[in-house]
């Protein structure tokens, strides 16, 4: 099944209008906010990070005061899948000079993309996880979720790779951080 290309412009416009809509149809709880403060502060350590609710019921977070959205690694527009044609190299940090490599990914691995952060209504960086796509129903006989060789830059954490709870928590030797937006293809049309 081959999907439409779509830029990334329009691919993360439609990924945060996606994110956006299901949040407020459902207004967020105090404790959904935290969570995702928390999540945040993981995924960006060394760098400032808040999340509160907003006017209208959304969580609003930030990452050294830039604005950013996190996900769930369970909804179905939270996938995407590496297009650079040599691959890409994960960053520990969201700040680009604090980061160092944890580990490669060749083109077409298959990722969730757990938070994307930029300025404008285009994303710069996004948060990626690259974990077993046995973890998400829709992958099962899906073309579009493909394992590919990780290969470890920094210390492979100990562990295998184990998915947590429903929010896209992990612990193990999942392999994620940052990288530039241009990297990832956003699934905007989901899995199905």
């Amino acid at each position: 099944m081959k999907r439409p290309k779509i830029g990334t412009r329009g691919a993360t416009v439609l990924l945060l209008v996606t994110l956006l809509t299901a949040t407020i149809a459902h207004a967020a709880t105090p404790a959904q906010a935290a969570s995702s403060g928390a999540r945040l502060a993981r995924m960006a350590p060394g760098s400032t990070t808040s999340c509160e609710i907003g006017k209208g019921g959304n969580i609003n977070c930030r990452v050294d005061s830039v604005p950013t959205s996190v996900s769930e690694c369970a909804g179905d527009y939270a996938w995407g899948q590496v297009q650079d044609k040599d691959g890409v190299t994960l960053q520990s940090a969201f700040d680009k000079a604090k980061g160092k490599p944890t580990a490669h990914l060749e083109k077409q691995q298959f990722v969730c993309v757990a938070a994307t952060s930029g300025k404008t209504q285009d994303a710069d960086r996004y948060y990626v996880i690259a974990f077993p796509t046995k973890n998400v129903a829709d992958c099962k006989g899906n073309e579009l979720c493909q394992e590919r060789a990780q290969t470890w830059v920094g210390t492979k954490p100990a562990g295998a790779c184990q998915w947590v709870g429903k929010e896209g928590d992990f612990t193990g030797a999942c392999a994620a951080g940052w990288v530039d937006s241009d990297a990832v293809e956003v699934f905007s049309m989901g899995l199905k």
